[in-house]
């Protein structure tokens, strides 16, 4: 077991972040929607889906991007100053899984297939409209862009 107890500072800040969660909740579901309208008809998918009747905490927008090109891309958008990273990796390809149980790509190809698509996109309360413009901007950009360069079509 674990004891995990949360110091004294910190718990000081848990009542108004509380009293907030509401709100910014509202404000990030804002955001994602703004994104998913952004994104729609373009060689682009929101990784998470949203199912009726559950409340997601939208603390990440985590799109796909076509796997020959995702490097490229996230290249592309930290030089434009947008801050994105690659939060999910496919368990099974991470060296020590690679190594202790042997795995290959191909034993979960839906799993790799996802981890060498995935992108996190910046997503936080203070975003603000015209920032988040930017970012939408860049990241079809980019996309569009690289895979010109890739020669990949509409389909890939």
């Amino acid at each position: 077991g674990t004891k995990a107890n949360l110091p004294d500072i910190l718990a000081a800040l848990l009542p108004r972040q509380i009293a907030e969660v509401d709100q910014k909740l509202a404000i990030r579901q804002g955001l994602v929607d703004r994104y998913r309208s952004a994104f729609t008809g373009h060689n682009l998918i929101a990784m998470v889906d949203e199912v009726d009747g559950c409340v997601s905490a939208q603390h990440l927008f985590v799109i796909g991007v076509p796997a020959a090109i995702r490097d490229m891309v996230l290249k592309a958008l930290n030089q434009a100053g947008v801050g994105c990273t690659v939060n999910y990796r496919a368990v099974h390809g991470l060296e020590f899984y690679r190594t202790k149980y042997g795995f290959d790509r191909d034993d979960f190809p839906i799993a790799a297939d996802w981890g060498e698509r995935t992108l996190s996109l910046p997503l936080f309360p203070g975003l603000e409209a015209d920032e988040q413009d930017y970012v939408i901007e860049c990241v079809l950009s980019a996309v569009a862009d690289s895979a010109k360069e890739a020669g990949l079509t509409g389909q890939d």
